[in-house]
């Protein structure tokens, strides 16, 4: 941490130094830097004094405000200062591979071995997250923070602090895939996420059913229609009855006697 102290107390110097010179050369600079580098150097030194009184959250709002302001390579390289003794390896590490890669302005050959041998010490602190896509696109998010994009068969890998983080991957067309994983310093978690396609219910079919046309019951015939002939045969059976009848209460009418004796018939 020495070195790293050391670098920052110089490096604190020498951005004061390039203010000032920056300013001495530059007698017309734009309008919008000449209004925002003296809000943005002022900022720098107030981090820079919040930083040596370890008030590491004060020191990273500050800078962060001056490089929104100018950017410059001494106030990248004092915020991933603050943020490594903020414990926040991962954040200190993504500004300064973009600090060596001049995103905030050319570094000066010392400036670039300064932040390369930081660099490799914060490493050291972190885990590392390498995921194996199987398919293209959608968005990839650690801690809810969109980081990347994925591509097939390209892997991707992500600095992280020791701990739990979760990784979600939403992908148009598969089912979202959440995974809780475990983060260790100097050490490697691999991940190879396993999409499913989301299946798409089918619409639903309305099935008309035709029914038959009711055919309608047989009309039942009058009992009489139906039963003529038993009522025809039952009449002449009752007629013949009757006859019979009345041709025996003749005779007997015949055969009796007014004293009520019946007469015997003599059969010849």
């Amino acid at each position: 941490m020495r070195s790293v102290v050391r670098g920052t107390l110089l490096v604190c110097v020498l951005s004061c130094a390039s203010f000032a010179t920056r300013a001495a050369a530059d007698p017309a600079p734009p309008p919008v830097a000449a209004t925002k580098e003296p809000e943005a150097m002022a900022l720098f030194n107030q981090g820079v004094q919040a930083l040596q009184r370890a008030a590491y959250a004060q020191a990273r709002a500050l800078f962060e405000a001056s490089l929104r302001l100018q950017p410059h390579p001494a106030t990248a390289f004092n915020l991933a200062v603050t943020s490594h003794r903020m414990a926040d390896a991962a954040s200190a590490l993504q500004t300064l591979e973009r600090l060596m890669n001049n995103d905030f302005g050319v570094l000066a050959p010392a400036q670039l071995q300064e932040a390369e041998a930081l660099a490799d010490d914060v490493r050291s602190y972190t885990g590392l997250l390498r995921m194996h896509p199987t398919v293209s696109g959608g968005e990839l998010r650690i801690d809810g923070i969109v980081v990347a994009s994925p591509e097939r068969n390209r892997v991707y890998e992500k600095r992280l602090n020791p701990g739990r983080h979760v990784v979600e991957w939403r992908n148009a067309g598969y089912e979202p895939w959440i995974e809780s994983i475990e983060c260790e310093q100097r050490k490697t978690v691999e991940v190879t996420p396993s999409l499913v396609a989301r299946v798409t219910a089918p619409a639903a079919t309305v099935t008309t059913v035709t029914t038959a046309a009711a055919i309608p019951a047989p009309t039942a015939k009058p009992w009489i229609k139906r039963n003529w002939i038993w009522l025809a045969g039952g009449a002449v059976v009752l007629a013949a009855a009757g006859a019979f009848i009345a041709y025996r209460a003749t005779e007997t009418a015949a055969n009796e006697s007014p004293f009520g004796v019946t007469r015997t018939l003599l059969v010849p």
